[in-house]
């Protein structure tokens, strides 16, 4: 067993070790956009406002929640958000693009209008103690479909051999340990980060 577990680490590490320029190119993308969501606040400020009282109305829906349903939302949203990451990367890299634009925009939308409507202090304590492992989490996720999309692209347009089921595979078993750093985030953002905000707010 132990033996089984140790050969599925080696196999998603060597994985994950072939995604340096993957990685930075999701990273790129992301602070691009997270520029673009930033700006986007002073060129259209009602739209961006929109956003953040629909944010709001978010909050006020799981307000009556305990903090391990809350938790459980949490944790199967992002699970869900780095799954279609992966595993939509065989489509061609289409959608770990569409996954790191929309983050993006919405991290530079929220900074901004954080610090306008509220302060960096609740930024930092709302956001930063979970946000340091989930937004790290995405990205790497993001550059696993990446290389994916890449393969696929190749094997499409010229003809690259691609074993698809063992590159799947290799994604899940990626995709299987990213969720252990997920449950930490998660854990954080639902039982630490509320506590945490009633001392600034």
């Amino acid at each position: 067993m132990k033996g089984k577990i140790r050969k599925n680490l080696d196999i998603a590490f060597f994985y994950l070790k072939q995604l340096y320029t993957h990685l930075l190119f999701a990273v790129a993308i992301t602070g691009f956009f997270i520029i673009v969501g930033y700006s986007a606040v002073f060129i259209e400020p009602e739209l961006s406002r929109t956003l953040f009282d629909e944010f709001v109305s978010s909050l006020n829906l799981v307000e009556g929640m305990s903090s391990f349903d809350l938790f459980l939302k949490i944790f199967s949203n992002n699970s869900l958000a780095i799954f279609i990451a992966i595993v939509g990367g065989f489509l061609f890299g289409i959608l770990p693009v569409y996954v790191l634009v929309a983050n993006g925009l919405v991290i530079g939308i929220f900074l901004n209008l954080f610090l306008i409507e509220l302060s960096p202090l609740v930024f930092l304590v709302g956001i930063m103690p979970h946000g340091v492992i989930e937004i790290p989490v995405l990205l790497l996720a993001s550059a696993v479909g990446l290389l994916a999309g890449q393969r696929s692209l190749k094997w499409l347009i010229w003809g690259r051999k691609f074993d698809f089921i063992k590159a799947l595979k290799d994604a899940l078993l990626v995709f299987a340990i990213l969720l252990i750093p997920l449950l930490v985030a998660s854990f954080i953002e639902s039982f630490i980060t509320p506590w945490l905000l009633s001392l600034v707010v």
